[in-house]
């Protein structure tokens, strides 16, 4: 059974597209979307954003499922320049930013290279390295510049340490595959921070006084939700892909 974590359920929707026999239910706030591909048992959770609310749902999953494997995804931020929208980065190391003490987590070894080998027939560019995982959407491409400087990552999100950490803990496999939906020297040109609850939904009444006061902002904001459109899609060919391939049931 592979428990398969993102933040958002648009995240989670390209890969849910191929199971079949799905089960949706909630649970303390957690959405769970269990289905069947090739005889295998995939459960999707959607945490919602941020350590705080993933560390929750992965102790609600685990109390629920016997997974075998863990499985971080979703939309990521570029930290090197070479790196589009659109581009797959598979973790090697997580980083948390988070920790006082700037926990490293390796993902599994033999996962991680199988995940490598499936891309390599792509039409997506695929780039191996180091994830770290950060408390807020990094709005400005001079915050991610610094963040690049320091950790030496190529990518952030603000999920996947959270889910390292609690395989660690449980001895469960652990592998981070993101797809890019901002590049390094991109401003998001929109503060997402100020109107989106951490289920990724807005709150409508901040939303509409962030936007009447940043006429400009909703042209960004549409310039997102095209470029995770296609961090969507590279998501969802990776997985039909990568699933079929595991050895873990």
């Amino acid at each position: 059974m592979i428990g398969i974590f993102a933040a958002l359920r648009r995240e989670l929707k390209p890969i849910k597209a191929f199971l079949t026999e799905i089960n949706e239910f909630r649970e303390a706030g957690v959405w769970f979307s269990v289905g069947r591909l090739n005889q295998r048992t995939i459960v999707l959770i959607q945490t919602g954003i941020g350590w705080d609310r993933t560390v929750s749902a992965v102790q609600i999953a685990a109390a629920r499922f016997p997974l075998k494997l863990y499985v971080s995804t979703g939309f990521a931020a570029a930290l090197q320049d070479t790196i589009r929208v659109g581009d797959l980065v598979i973790g090697q190391k997580v980083l948390s930013l988070p920790s006082l003490d700037r926990r490293a987590f390796m993902c599994d070894g033999i996962l991680t290279a199988s995940a490598q080998s499936v891309v390599k027939s792509f039409p997506v560019t695929a780039l191996s390295g180091s994830l770290i995982t950060v408390r807020k959407i990094v709005s400005h491409a001079e915050e991610k510049r610094a963040i690049a400087r320091e950790s030496q990552a190529i990518a952030l999100d603000m999920e996947t340490a959270a889910v390292a950490d609690a395989a660690e803990q449980r001895r469960i496999p652990f592998i981070a595959v993101r797809a890019v939906t901002d590049v390094l020297d991109e401003d998001l040109g929109v503060d997402v921070n100020l109107f989106l609850t951490e289920e990724g939904a807005i709150r409508w009444l901040e939303g509409i006084r962030y936007f009447l006061s940043h006429p400009t902002a909703l042209h960004h904001l549409n310039r997102l939700r095209c470029q995770a459109n296609l961090a969507a899609r590279s998501l969802g060919l990776f997985f039909q892909e990568f699933l079929p391939s595991l050895s873990v049931n």
